[in-house]
Order: structure tokens, then sequence, then C-alpha cells
């Protein structure tokens, strides 16, 4: 693998970097292994001034591949011709229910369209004119409070090596949340040592609408937290939500159960295209501190990034540093029963997450299947892991395992 970097950055510089060692001499991926967990230490939920500290310190985990990319121009790189690999077997999951009918947006989206900072101009279509890597960015509205599936996803912070960071991520189950394995691990066998989710994040609200949720278990894959990760499309984590504390009693003990949760992908994600709508919260827009779509057409591709093959998804985002972890869905949003359904009918899908960008292409990011490439990663394992946790010690109707 050539070498891959993640870029860690305070709000003052640049303090260093977390490395994943160039794994070269490796060239046959490994088999798939029971994924690693990891249990934080308990401790209470963090106040609203221990909050505030907490979010104000964290910055962006921006991560790059390192090393020319291999794919020349956005209209040159070839589609895996292996990117079938069978029918897709799908989670579905919950709208939830809401905040309840005496629910009044609190204004956040007016604020936020005049906020700053705005780190760099909103794009609405014009990145990669002109070829299939072509991509809209904008500001989700109404508010994502109000809206299913978009109020599933959030912004999650973390501390890692006594750092503060945040990157993006979503609910597929009333108490589990999917990310991005660099995340929660620093891909060498380190766990961050804390960890906070707030669902439907919005930095010109009055208050989280949903609460926010320790997280108390993480799990990653055996590849990622050994060094293979993004190498081999093993970037991929899950995190299990402690309840939500008595301040947000109107919530209910778990989180999902109001803001609902996504479906999900467990065997055969890839597919060589797909309309996805990606969900983040990018340092590039509004600071990090809105919620950001991109619509895009994603494909599979077959080659080389930065010296290593891989068989990612490949698009068009404008989202940077942030944004890691967010959701890539399939059929977002609700419609009429009436409509025609096709040959993939299922609605608010997480098939991937964001991983990261290649250098040297701007415009152009990688996201990494739910189960790799070819199913390398079980991800039904995965999650019953997560389920078992969830079930152990937040009750029964916590989740449904996979059977």
């Amino acid at each position: 693998m050539a070498a891959m970097m993640f870029a860690r950055r305070t709000i003052r510089n640049a303090v260093g970097f977390l490395g994943v060692a160039a794994l070269a001499l490796c060239a046959a991926v490994p088999v798939a292994q029971a994924q690693v967990g990891h249990r934080l230490t308990p401790s209470e939920p963090l106040s609203n001034e221990e909050f505030a500290a907490f979010a104000a310190s964290a910055t962006p985990m921006v991560m790059m591949r390192e090393g020319r990319g291999d794919l020349a121009t956005p209209r040159r790189i070839p589609v895996a011709p292996t990117a079938y690999e069978g029918e897709m077997l799908i989670n579905p999951g919950s709208p939830g229910r809401g905040l309840g009918d005496d629910y009044t947006p609190d204004g956040s989206i007016a604020s936020a369209a005049g906020s700053d900072p705005v780190r760099s101009p909103m794009d609405y279509g014009s990145g990669n004119r002109n070829s299939i890597y072509q991509y809209s960015d904008s500001l989700l509205t109404p508010f994502p409070v109000s809206v299913y599936p978009y109020r599933t996803a959030g912004k999650l912070y973390f501390t890692l090596y006594g750092f503060d960071f945040e990157c993006s991520a979503s609910l597929i189950s009333r108490s589990i949340i999917v990310t991005a394995g660099h995340c929660v691990n620093d891909g060498a066998g380190t766990f961050a040592s804390r960890a906070v989710f707030v669902p439907a994040y919005s930095a010109t609200s009055d208050r989280d609408h949903f609460g926010r949720c320790t997280v108390t278990h993480m799990w990653t894959t055996p590849e990622w937290n050994t060094g293979w990760g993004l190498a081999s499309d093993y970037d991929v984590a899950l995190a299990l939500c402690d309840r939500v504390g008595t301040t947000f009693t109107g919530v209910g003990p778990l989180i999902g159960d109001a803001t609902g949760w996504l479906g999900f992908c467990y065997r055969n994600c890839r597919m060589p295209y797909f309309q996805d709508t990606q969900i983040g919260y990018p340092l590039n827009y509004f600071g990090g501190g809105q919620m950001m779509i991109s619509q895009h057409l994603a494909e599979t591709v077959t080659g080389v990034i930065g010296g290593f093959a891989t068989g990612a998804y490949v698009h068009g985002s404008g989202m940077t540093g942030g944004s890691s972890g967010g959701p890539h869905i399939m059929n977002a949003g609700v419609i009429d029963g009436t409509a025609t359904s096709g040959d993939l009918p299922d609605r608010n899908v997480t098939l991937a997450v964001s991983a990261f960008q290649i250098n040297g292409l701007p415009g152009i990011i990688a996201s990494v299947a739910l189960t790799g490439t070819n199913n390398s990663i079980n991800f039904r394992r995965m999650f019953n892991q997560a389920c078992r946790e969830s079930r152990r010690s937040l009750g029964r109707r916590s989740c449904s395992l996979i059977r």
C-alpha cells in the first residue's frame, strides 16, 4: 500500500500525522476475521458546558491518500467489471416518530444561510462539469430535525491521543451508528478514548433537539485496526450510543426512537453505478456547522489509487474534512405510495461511508462500501456484534439481529 496519512490538525496549526504504514509487499487481501471491538471507559454524560468546550476544541478529521492519483482525468476511470456481486441484502430502516406535531422550526436555516464562517463558496453543480463526476452540493433545507431520513445523520465528536476531532455519522438502528474506521480508530490499533454523537446537528440552532448520546462501544475491521485500511477498502466502523440524558426526556431513552434510522446493505453492497445522496458536515461549508448534501453519480472503479488497487465507489463531491464517515444513501427521501418501484425499490438505504480524498484530484472522493470489495467485510457479523451489546446494555427492543 502506498503511504497513506491522515492529516491531523488542531485549531492553531498542524500537530502531526496519524499514519498507516505502507504494506507494499503484501499483495494479497487478508482473509476477513472477527471484527475488533473496544469498550470505552464508563463516564458521566457531559454537561452542556463540558460538551460546548469539547465541540469548540474539535477539528475535522482530514484524510487523503498520499502520492499521485492514478486517475488522470475524471472521464478515464474504468468501471469495475466485477462490481455486481449478487443480490443486495438490506436491513430496513424506520422514520421514527419525530418531535411531534407541536414542533416549530427555530429559524436555524435562515441564520445559517448568512452565517460565518463560510470557508469556501457554495458549489451549485459546477464541479467536474462535462463528466460523470459532476456534483451538486447544497445546504440541507428545511432544518433536518423535521425531515426523515436526514435527521438520522449527525456529527460525531471524538478524542484520540488527547486531541479532539469531528466526523460525520448516521444511525442504522435505535442506538447503533455507522461511520468510517478512521473516525474511531487511528488505523494502528488505538481507539478513541471518548465520543459523542449529535444527530441533526446545526451550529445555529438554539438547542440539540434530539439531545446527544455518549458512545460506549466501538467496532472496526481487523484490517483497519492493523494497517490495511484504505488499501483494501476496510475503512468502516460502528459505535453504540448510550441512553439519552434526562435533559431530553421528550426524545425517549433511545435516540433512534425519535430520529428514526436508515436501512443498510449488509451483503453485496457494490454496484457498477448508483445515484448517490451523500450527507456530511464538511469544514469548507459553513465551518462544518451545518448539514450538507451532495447529489452525484457514484461508480465502482477498478484500478489503482495512490499505488494500490481499490474497488471503492468514486464520485464527485465538494465536501472536505469533517464529512468523513457520513452516509451515502440509495433512494433518499419519502415518496408517494402510488409511485412505480424500480429494480431497487428499497428507500433510504446506506450503501457506503465517506472515506478519503484523492490527492491531486480536487472534487473527487472515494467512499467505502459497508461490505468492502467482494464482501471482504462481514458487515452482518459486525452489526450483530454491536446489536448483541446493545440488547445486553439497552434492552432487547434496542435492535434486531440479522439472521
